[in-house]
């Protein structure tokens, strides 16, 4: 679990090395990924965020000129949110220099090796939403209390 605890510091280290809130990171590398702009509430969703967090990270990315909110050509009653690539350059140089050092880690390992780091990076995964379940735990406090 240390292993799991020091990318995720590294990935927080690097956003306030650039000066960023490490869920800003998240969401550029986010909107990145997806190459096209996202409802506010698929964001949210997705960074697993309340509504004012989400609100208060689009707030800081637009006046950062990370992003833009523009008009829902699909939905006039509701906006987007768009990278803007250049704006962002710096912190996906950063995103893509983590993305670098992580793939080069992954340097030597056989096809099969990699099959298995990838199967358990999916479970540790499953394991952390799991975990943020409200009821998480109930069925061990519930086994407790017999």
């Amino acid at each position: 679990m240390v292993m799991i605890h020091n990318v995720v510091d590294s990935a927080e280290l690097a956003a306030r090395r650039g000066n960023l809130h490490p869920t800003d990171l998240s969401c550029i590398s986010y909107l990145r990924g997806r190459g096209e702009p996202v409802s506010p509430k698929e964001i949210i969703s997705a960074l697993r965020l309340s509504s004012g967090s989400g609100t208060a990270l689009f707030d800081r990315l637009e006046r950062a000129g990370y992003v833009h909110r523009i008009p829902n050509p699909s939905d006039r009653r509701s906006i987007l949110i768009v990278l803007d690539q250049e704006a962002a350059s710096s912190p996906l140089s950063m995103l893509r220099g983590l993305q670098e050092r992580y793939v080069s880690g992954l340097e030597g390992y056989t096809e099969r090796e990699l099959d298995v780091i990838a199967e358990y990076l999916e479970r540790v995964a499953a394991m952390a939403v799991d975990a943020r379940r409200p009821d998480h735990g109930a069925e061990l406090t519930a086994k407790r209390l017999e």
